[in-house]
Order: structure tokens, then C-alpha cells, then sequence
């Protein structure tokens, strides 16, 4: 009777270590799927973050080089606005003259008429 129960005891030692090494089996495959699915979930994550980081870092290239034509073309405006102010003032002065003199004619024209 004992060795009948120490070896319905040691079948159920076994039947247990049985599952037990099943039951493993089975996690560890569930462990490997769900890292193996985690790791291309990660792959795909980096490729869309690395093609987005490329297109950004372009689009600020992009941006420089605009900022850079528009500092330049506003440098070139800058200078031709300045070159027109001081044309604008010459002549300015050029007529205020002119009217000075053409004042000063007439005057004496008018001086000359009168005698």
C-alpha cells in the first residue's frame, strides 16, 4: 500500500514536471512572440522616425537657403533704396537751385522789362 502511493505520489511528481516543463515551453514561446512582434514594432518605429528626421533635417536646409536669398536679396533692396534716397535728395537740391536761379532770371528780366 505505501509503494502503491509513493508511486501514484512519483506518477504525479512526474505528471507535474511534465506540465511544468510545458507549461514553460509554451511561455517561453509566448515570451519569444511577443519580443520578436515588440522588436519589428521598434524596426518600423526607427524607420519612420529616421525618414522623418531625414525630411525635417531637409526642409531646414530648404529653409536656411530661403532665409539666406531673402537676407541677401533684402541687403541688395536696402542699398538700391538707399542709392535712390540720395539720387532723390541731389536732385531735390538740383531743382531747389534750378527754381533759385529761374527766381533770380526772372527777376531780372523783370528789372530789364521795366526800363
Amino acid at each position: 500500500m505505501v509503494r502503491e502511493r509513493n508511486r501514484e505520489i512519483e506518477a504525479i511528481i512526474e505528471k507535474l514536471g511534465d506540465e511544468t516543463h510545458s507549461t514553460q515551453k509554451t511561455l517561453m514561446s509566448q515570451y519569444e512572440g511577443k519580443v520578436t512582434k515588440m522588436q519589428e514594432k521598434h524596426d518600423t518605429e526607427m524607420a519612420e522616425y529616421t525618414t522623418r528626421l531625414h525630411s525635417l533635417k531637409e526642409k531646414l536646409v530648404s529653409e536656411q537657403e530661403t532665409k539666406n536669398m531673402l537676407d541677401e536679396n533684402l541687403r541688395v533692396l536696402s542699398r538700391r533704396l538707399n542709392d535712390l534716397e540720395i539720387e532723390c535728395s541731389d536732385k531735390t537740391d538740383r531743382m531747389r537751385n534750378m527754381e533759385k536761379s529761374n527766381t533770380q532770371t526772372k527777376t531780372e528780366l523783370d528789372c530789364i522789362y521795366e526800363e
